[in-house]
């Protein structure tokens, strides 16, 4: 309406809706402008490695080699270079404060525990005559390599203490596995990385009740409810009742 757009021309607008109207401390968007670059709206930011977890072309992972000074040839390239990444937007130089995964639209939450020989066969298939140069399509890579990748990421959280958001629960648009994105399937990493925290999104609705026992299960993890209220009042009112009287309050 007008009054909006007269508010929103004024400049602003999100500063006071925020944080003098709706005394929201810290507005954490997605995702990082990339390449980095400082701008002056009220908001911090997500960092998304999706790109590292799932690379579907060498001239893709030649472009992210390059952000961090490297060339890559080998797994173990990559996975500097992915630590390289992480580490050079997380050293408090930049707003950027987290990870953030939203690859549970794609894939099964589910990430096994892989060997590197394995993941290095199913990268070394990046470099293979029919996918190499610049002009062939892109690729989806084996499950195994975007598993071990997962597991390198949330080891470099792990390292530097960061918090870690995934999408869980709702997808969006029409027809697709509801169950990939359980938040239970992360399970394994609760386990293994203790030193990061796992911010779970959108309530895990419709998982509602296991989001909760996970929460109180794991000292490592935490519900966010953002879009609880626009997927559903009603749900969202009555899992905040539940948590309020199973769940610990700094969850």
């Amino acid at each position: 309406n007008e009054a909006f757009k007269a508010a929103r021309d004024r400049g602003g607008h999100y500063e006071f809706v925020l944080r003098e109207k709706s005394g929201i401390a810290l507005s954490i968007r997605d995702a990082m402008p990339d390449p980095y670059q400082e701008t002056d709206d009220p908001f911090v930011f997500t960092l998304q490695a999706n790109s590292f977890i799932c690379p579907t072309h060498y001239s893709e992972m030649r472009a992210a080699g390059a952000k961090v000074g490297m060339e890559i040839h080998t797994l173990a390239d990559w996975t500097e270079a992915a630590r390289r990444y992480i580490e050079k937007h997380v050293d408090g130089k930049t707003r950027v404060v987290c990870l953030k995964s939203a690859l549970a639209y794609m894939r099964s939450l589910r990430y096994d525990k892989v060997t590197y020989a394995d993941a290095e066969r199913a990268f070394n298939e990046l470099f293979a005559d029919c996918n190499l140069p610049d002009w062939r399509p892109p690729i989806k890579v084996a499950k195994v390599l975007e598993d071990f990748m997962m597991h390198y990421v949330c080891r470099v959280a792990d390292d530097n203490k960061l918090v870690h958001q995934f999408h869980t629960g709702i997808q969006e648009g029409n027809g697709n596995f509801i169950y990939d994105a359980n938040p239970t399937l992360l399970t394994n990493l609760f386990l293994e990385y203790r030193n990061a925290r796992f911010d779970i999104f959108h309530m895990g609705y419709p998982y509602v009740m296991e989001l909760g026992n996970l929460a109180k299960n794991f000292r490592n993890v935490f519900i966010d409810m953002c879009w609880g209220h626009a997927i559903s009042p009603e749900a969202a009112r009555r899992a905040l009742v539940e948590w309020l009287d199973a769940v610990p309050a700094n969850k």
